[in-house]
């Protein structure tokens, strides 16, 4: 059995962690990001807003080292699972500027 690596992925909050199971691509992801809008809950990728969220640099910071990893399923403390078909997560990653 393959267990979950933790991964420091601060920005939101101080000490915030994700994790992430090699074998599979699961990614789960907590409040770095959600799959939903906050005022509608419409589904969607969304930074969680700055009122929100302790350090907005540092947080895409750690979405783009999450990135990195290339995700095939995320999951999310707001919002429903993200099957990552045609690399949304990373291309939404992509359009995040510090």
């Amino acid at each position: 059995m393959e267990s979950f690596r933790v991964l420091e992925t601060p920005g939101h909050a101080d000490g915030h962690l994700s994790f992430f199971r090699e074998k599979d691509g699961v990614l789960i992801i907590g409040d770095v990001a959600t799959n939903m809008n906050l005022l509608t809950t419409f589904t969607g990728l969304h930074l969680r807003p700055s009122m929100f969220t302790t350090n907005q640099d540092v947080n895409i910071n750690s979405l783009k080292k999450l990135k990195a990893l290339h995700p095939q399923i995320i999951c999310f403390g707001h919002g429903s699972v993200l099957v990552n078909k045609n690399k949304k997560f990373e291309t939404f990653v992509d359009k995040l500027t510090i």
